[in-house]
């Protein structure tokens, strides 16, 4: 006789788990390399393939309402009300096209979800474990964006989503800003981010890496900043490295490490700078500040040019308020596929910026509840990272800054944008989960108050923390 053991159980790590575990798996791993089949392996089936993680998550999401662990939390609840209205309204009043309304709301609503669940099944060792990956693929990652930066426009290698050549976006002196794997170079930029918060915690937890693979990752995360001629990785980057200072002032403890890193992240700086191809990177981006005015401007000019960028995203949230229709355009009609399918000129049919296509495909009210609910989960995601922090676990802190402007305003209609949201604001609160508890977790609250009990001398809270629940579960 066999006992079923469902997610919520938060004492055993059932089959069920483990197949949700491997499934999330697979999302990570068809996030990575959805742009490598939609350019080089099946171009002729680009289309398709940018739902390719779908199938997956929805089997995901039906494991978990078997097993009653679907989370049905406030969010979830306001999301699914948000989502009929949005679907309704869309097709009957808005585009009245049935696949551009399913498509923005695949993009807008349907992957959420997993954010809620990834705790469920997830713990801080499951996330360090992906990590590993999440760096090690860094290499290659930059090796393919060197090629790309040193080939032609029209190379074979720099052809878009499709097969299409010429399709990347150019960067300057003749050179385009290199997607990696990707589509686009926005997801080699999401990507980067992510992998500096993993860098980050190697380097503040001396152990949890590979010293040579922390080294050689590290290096490898430098190029591709540098030929990616990108401000949104350089931006990205710079946030996770903020949010070191924030878990300084949870954990003072966390200066040694600090101390400590100052020598590798030199060492890397020191190697990586000094190659030629970090000097060709170097001045195609020093070229394409002066396009774009950030050269003269400096360094706080620059800053000051990306938080304006940032606030411009909620100012057109602001202005589409009084101007969009009241029940909204059409849920979906905003993205590129929406305006493909509906016969646009490949330019966005409303607005540019996230909450100002929300606001004009959904209407101001339903729009402004949406956007209100993804800054919600973004408070969520702070607090659960900072009381992390405040035990001893900076994990979930680097990881927050590495999606925070993705959930907030990121672009989800596109897909390498969805998916790192989801995927970042799950592993934070993953992160959160001690490396025994798992179901529902265990709370930060729970956390400290087992390590309250009995503290060891000489050991972090956090390692206190572990070696209680490996003493108490062996």
């Amino acid at each position: 006789m066999t006992t079923n053991v469902t997610l919520s159980d938060p004492d055993r790590d059932g089959g069920v788990k483990k197949v949700i575990r491997g499934l999330i798996w697979i999302y990570f791993f068809l996030l990575m390399f959805e742009g490598v089949l939609r350019k080089w392996v099946l171009p002729s089936m680009s289309d398709p393939l940018m739902l390719i993680r779908d199938p997956f998550l929805l089997a995901i999401y039906a494991l978990a309402i078997a097993n009653g662990a679907f989370p049905l939390n406030g969010y979830i609840t306001v999301l699914a009300t948000l989502g009929s209205l949005a679907v309704f309204l869309g097709f009957t009043i808005g585009t009245h096209d049935l696949i551009v309304t399913g498509y923005g709301f695949d993009a807008c609503f349907f992957h959420l979800p997993l954010i809620f669940i990834i705790p469920r099944v997830m713990n801080v060792e499951h996330v360090i474990k992906l990590g590993r990956w999440v760096i090690a693929l860094t290499v290659p990652m930059a090796v393919v964006m060197v090629m790309q930066f040193r080939a032609p426009e029209d190379a074979w290698i720099n052809c878009g989503a499709g097969g299409g050549s010429g399709a990347q976006i150019r960067a300057a002196l003749g050179r385009i800003r290199p997607p990696g794997f990707f589509t686009f170079i926005n997801g080699a930029a999401q990507f980067l981010a992510f992998s500096s918060a993993f860098l980050i915690y190697g380097l503040l937890k001396k152990g949890t890496y590979n010293t040579w693979l922390i080294l050689t990752c590290g290096m490898a995360l430098v190029i591709g900043v540098a030929v990616s001629s990108s401000r949104l990785a350089l931006g990205a980057i710079g946030l996770v490295i903020l949010m070191i200072g924030v878990v300084i002032l949870y954990d003072r403890s966390v200066m040694s490490g600090f101390v400590r890193m100052l020598l590798p992240i030199g060492l890397i700086l020191l190697v990586a700078t000094n190659l030629d191809v970090f000097k060709e990177g170097r001045e195609v981006f020093e070229a394409r500040l002066v396009e774009t005015g950030d050269a003269q401007a400096g360094l706080s000019g620059t800053a000051s040019n990306w938080s304006q960028r940032v606030l411009g995203d909620y100012y057109g949230w602001y202005f589409w308020l009084s101007e969009a229709p009241i029940l909204g355009k059409g849920l979906g009609m905003g993205t590129k596929v929406g305006e493909r399918l509906l016969g646009g000129s490949g330019e966005y049919m409303s607005a540019e910026g996230e909450p100002a296509r929300v606001v004009i495909e959904m209407g101001p009210m339903i729009g402004s509840c949406y956007l209100i609910v993804r800054l919600g989960i973004c408070v969520m995601l702070c607090r659960a990272a900072a009381k992390s922090a405040g035990i001893g676990n900076s994990l979930p802190m680097l990881l927050f800054g590495a999606c925070v402007m993705l959930i907030s305003t990121g672009q989800f209609s596109q897909t390498s944008t969805v998916g790192f949201s989801v995927l970042g604001g799950g592993l934070c609160l993953a992160a959160c989960n001690s490396a025994r508890a798992l179901g529902t977790g265990t709370t930060a609250e729970q956390i400290k108050a087992m390590t309250d009990s009995r503290k060891q001398r000489g050991r972090s809270r956090y390692a206190a923390m572990l070696r209680e629940e490996r003493d108490r579960n062996p």
